[in-house]
């Protein structure tokens, strides 16, 4: 990444409009296909050192950050997206901690969904935490945690995440983070149903609902609450509440736009709840459905089956 400033003129308020006009160009770049230079000129924007109290020179460079970020995100440059995640660390100390965690949580997100291993991963995760932890950035630090415990379990180290997820708890749970702890016992919630202790599976998603309905909670979150609360009902042989909740959950993630994956999650799940409750029609109305179809891509198997076997004669679910 270019590691050259943009020249400044002295005050902030023209640092400010030095920025957005080179990021304007890099808009205009990038409308004509000419997404090399654009990126040239986003990594001059994101190399420049703006003042704390020049807010459009913040705005500008905060909106580069993720532009540039997209656009390696498109060209799967792993590499380039870990160096800015590091390179940015300076920008983090003139964001509110909000900002500064959408960031990092947003740039993590495009480095794993740009193909990153798990192992790497791991390495950019524990790397951040010692630095949010020697810069004192507990808010941060915890969240980075949180993540690391994500990666864990991907991994299937499910003692390993549920030690994370512990110790991160006792912490939090002194703070009164109920965003955090949200999201912690959700994830708890999921890793004990992977070890099939489903009582203790129920209790952490209980207590996920708990957090989220004393908070504004994100559509993600409440999605993905529904999503889980559809599976421990169909674990304990109730289809037709999992069905609910898994509806819930696929309009949930739909809604959103950005989460195909699991809505795609969610159809599979509905689409068994249906075989289980020998519900034909209804499973036919399901995959016949305009939302239902403009899910079914990629890695989609479940729709093409059952579909056929609707129409062969005397067919009946198990």
């Amino acid at each position: 990444m270019a590691t050259a400033a943009v020249a400044l003129a002295p005050t902030a308020d023209a640092a400010g409009i030095v920025l957005e006009s080179l990021l304007d160009k890099a808009e205009d770049l990038l409308a004509d296909g000419r997404r090399a230079e654009a990126r040239h000129v986003l990594e001059g924007i994101v190399a420049t050192d703006v003042a704390a109290d020049d807010a459009e020179g913040l705005r500008v460079k905060e909106r580069s950050v993720y532009r540039l970020a997209d656009i390696l995100s498109l060209e799967k440059q792993v590499d380039a997206l870990v160096y800015l995640l590091s390179v940015i660390r300076s920008f983090f100390s003139l964001l509110p901690k909000a900002k500064t965690t959408r960031m990092v949580r947003k740039l993590f997100d495009l480095i794993r969904t740009s193909g990153a291993s798990l192992d790497r991963q791991m390495e950019v995760c524990s790397d951040m935490i010692a630095w949010a932890r020697q810069e004192k950035r507990t808010f941060l630090r915890q969240r980075l945690q949180h993540r690391l415990a994500e990666v864990q379990f991907a991994r299937n180290e499910r003692q390993e995440s549920l030690i994370t997820l512990q110790a991160l708890l006792r912490e939090v749970r002194r703070l009164d983070d109920r965003a955090l702890l949200l999201d912690i016992h959700l994830l708890e919630s999921r890793i004990y149903y992977s070890i099939q202790n489903i009582s203790k599976a129920r209790a952490a998603l209980v207590a996920a609902r708990t957090n989220a309905n004393s908070i504004y909670c994100p559509p993600l979150a409440q999605a993905e609450i529904d999503l889980q609360s559809g599976v421990l009902h169909a674990e304990e042989h109730d289809a037709k509440t999992a069905f609910s909740y898994l509806y819930e959950a696929f309009e949930g993630f739909h809604q959103l736009g950005d989460q195909a994956r699991q809505a795609r999650k969610a159809l599979h799940y509905m689409i068994l709840a249906k075989i289980a409750t020998d519900s034909p029609d209804e499973l036919a109305a399901l995959l016949s459905s305009k939302k239902c179809a403009g899910v079914q891509g990629a890695g989609h198997g479940c729709a093409p089956w059952c579909g056929g076997g609707l129409q062969q004669p005397g067919h009946t679910f198990l």
